[in-house]
């Protein structure tokens, strides 16, 4: 469980709105015509984010990665080494990928 909300990244944003509308929950004390916006937006909230698990955690593996090299490696040499990422989801995946060495060789 604690695994499945690391790799959910929540935004500014969902932390800004979550703000005002614990904000507008608090001065609903003093002024009880804000309290159903607020109960609204933190509803809006939430079914935001469910319907955000369940886009993002919809299938098991959406990325299927893959390195093709040869079976030996030269430590003089260049080698080619191809990496082959395909995408399964319907989310469009900015990627940012770092093929370094084994902390063996470093």
């Amino acid at each position: 469980m604690n695994n499945f909300l690391q790799n959910f990244f929540r935004r500014t944003r969902f932390f800004k709105v979550a703000s005002g509308a614990i904000i507008l929950m608090a001065l609903s004390f003093g002024i009880p015509v804000l309290f159903y916006p607020s109960l609204a937006i933190l509803g809006i909230l939430v079914a935001y984010t469910m319907v955000d698990f369940i886009v993002l955690y919809q299938m098991k593996e959406p990325l299927e990665c893959s390195r093709h090299h040869q079976l030996l490696l030269s430590l003089g040499d260049e080698n080619k080494i191809e990496l082959s990422i395909a995408n399964r989801s319907n989310l469009k995946l900015k990627l940012k990928i770092i093929d370094e060495l084994p902390e063996q060789l470093q």
